[in-house]
């Protein structure tokens, strides 16, 4: 197989040679892959030999390839990282090369919803429901699939969760990851479903049966992956944006809408954003992730501080440096507006583009 793919690497860069020097059957063959274009980059030049091979792009054809030669063990980690991933097109392949690779491992099982072979296993031995398998229990193989992806698969997959709850597995289940700033760190089922996979059906489920909304990560990673749906889910089911620092995260990409949920739900816009050593406002840290004056208003209507102070200057003066009038101008019709120091002055000119010649 090492040398069928470096066959057809060689293959990808003689086609870009050729078509470099304008040879007109390499052009052809680029124009019926890829469409008209001047420039051939190598990752064009391997799609178009991919295409020529009857796949979709390289990528496919790799995983095809490499499928056929790879022991059992490589074929499960590389089918759970499809499944992890939300590459269908992956598990598809695999398991057309392994038939026997679905029912190999019971967290495979659990993440592709087999619930026929999940429910016998279990029968014959409940704790493997709380059995770990490359780190993880049933519950977390579960939560972290993305298979929910494939049309038709939402039943089999509530299924296998209540099989797994029946025979002791726990909504509240987590497995530890390893943070560069925290060492070991517990990443919760709920967190997995509804911030790595999108799961909201999952991480409904979950909820019901009692998984933690407080869980000290779901509605940050809710927040930081832009789901208002799974943030108004957490909400609903109690979720306390307090110390979660999930509004700061919500202005980091300026989502008005997680934004208002937040704070509807009781978010403090006058909590300082954490993880700095000098204590930040909300409106400063919105300043500096340049938020819409929109969501500037709607903070500063909600309680914002527009008179906090970060190493001496107040959020107006901020949005002024920042070159953001139209959210400086918020913060002054709050009366925020002070007058500014001529450092700050020439430095509003340069954002603003004004800059003079004594400048």
């Amino acid at each position: 197989m090492t040398n069928c793919m470096e066959k057809l690497r060689r293959s990808a860069k003689a086609l870009k040679r050729a078509f470099d020097t304008g040879d007109g059957d390499a052009i052809s063959r680029v124009t019926q892959a890829l469409g008209p274009r001047d420039l051939l980059v190598h990752a064009d030049a391997l799609h178009v030999i991919a295409r020529e091979n009857g796949f979709q792009s390289w990528p496919r054809l790799k995983v095809a390839l490499n499928a056929r030669v790879m022991e059992r063990d490589e074929r499960q980690r590389r089918l759970m990282r499809a499944l992890f991933e939300g590459q269908p097109w992956a598990v598809r392949t695999l398991l057309e090369e392994d038939a026997g690779l679905a029912q190999s491992s019971f967290g495979l099982a659990c993440a592709l919803y087999d619930v026929a072979h999940v429910r016998m296993l279990l029968a014959r031995d409940p704790s493997l429901a709380t059995r770990e398998e490359r780190a993880r229990r049933p519950m977390m193989w579960l939560a972290f699939s993305k298979h929910f992806q494939a049309e038709g698969s939402e039943d089999a997959m509530l299924a296998v969760a209540q099989a797994l709850l029946d025979a002791g597995a726990d909504a509240n289940d987590h497995f530890l990851y390893n943070d560069p700033h925290f060492g070991d760190a517990p990443l919760s089922a709920l967190d997995a479903a509804l911030g790595h996979a999108g799961n909201m059906l999952l991480a409904e489920w979950l909820l019901e049966k009692g998984a933690n909304p407080n869980d000290n990560e779901s509605l940050y990673r809710a927040t930081e992956f832009g789901h208002p749906r799974g943030v108004a889910l957490l909400l609903r089911y109690g979720a306390r944006p307090e110390g979660t620092n999930a509004l700061a995260r919500a202005l980091d990409f300026d989502n008005r809408e997680i934004v208002n949920l937040l704070l509807e739900a009781g978010a403090n816009p006058l909590e300082p954003v954490s993880g700095s050593d000098e204590a930040v406002s909300i409106l400063h840290h919105g300043v500096m992730r340049r938020i819409s004056a929109d969501t500037g208003a709607l903070l500063i209507e909600r309680g914002a501080d527009v008179h906090a102070l970060l190493h001496g200057r107040v959020p107006y003066v901020l949005a002024r440096i920042h070159g953001l009038p139209d959210l400086a101008e918020v913060m002054a019709q709050h009366g925020g507006a002070v007058d500014l120091t001529p450092l700050e002055a020439q430095l509003v000119r340069a954002a603003d583009g004004n800059i003079r010649e004594n400048d």
